[in-house]
């Protein structure tokens, strides 16, 4: 049976915020999602793999994506661990800023769908009345089969990825065990760690 959280949430900053994530998967070729967010019908952001493994990352704007990134690069490493980290912020100058994807510190860039968020256009996550869920497509699909680490949300920041990990003397990248993060006012870290 799959796991997942979910939380109603409270007004915060749309335009700009940061969410990293250590994920492990451990079942490939199924649309799959890191978080997501809903407003019960018309709105959305959903971070996912897709049905052929790749990253798929949108917002979802009353019958239309404000934004979407569908990366070329798969994802099938079902004994790796991937380090995501998806940054919005729509009031950046540069168009190719506000909807960033960076998996194990590196950017991804080549994509199969690009499409950029209108300057200073507000996301589906931190606005109330919508639902996060952690886990899971918020309509109780779209189930993440796999583990998680390390889940960060930083409201009102848009943060590089070593905030939160580094390359060892080895070369691997790894995680930061107390990244230094402003949270702001719906922001949150999840370690799920056996004891905690």
């Amino acid at each position: 049976m799959a796991t997942y959280l979910t939380r109603n949430q409270t007004n915060g900053n749309q335009d700009k915020w940061t969410f990293s994530s250590w994920v492990k998967r451990s079942s490939i070729s199924s649309n799959q999602c890191i978080f997501a967010t809903s407003n019960g019908s018309t709105t959305s952001f959903d971070a996912k793999f897709d049905s052929s493994d790749r990253m798929d990352v949108y917002n979802y704007l009353g019958g239309g994506f404000g934004a979407r990134l569908i990366t070329n690069r798969v994802f099938r490493d079902v004994n790796a661990w991937y380090h995501i980290v998806i940054v919005y912020d729509s009031g950046n100058s540069t168009e190719a800023h506000r909807l960033r994807i960076y998996v194990n510190g590196t950017e991804e860039t080549s994509f199969s769908t690009t499409n950029y968020p209108s300057s200073d256009e507000n996301s589906d996550l931190n606005v109330s009345g919508s639902t996060l869920d952690i886990g899971r497509q918020q309509n109780g699909s779209q189930f993440f089969l796999g583990y998680l680490a390390q889940s960060i949300l930083a409201d009102g920041q848009a943060y590089a990825p070593t905030v939160f990990g580094s390359t060892n003397a080895d070369g691997v990248w790894v995680p930061i065990t107390s990244p230094s993060v402003t949270y702001g006012t719906n922001g949150f870290k999840l370690d799920f760690t056996g004891t905690g």
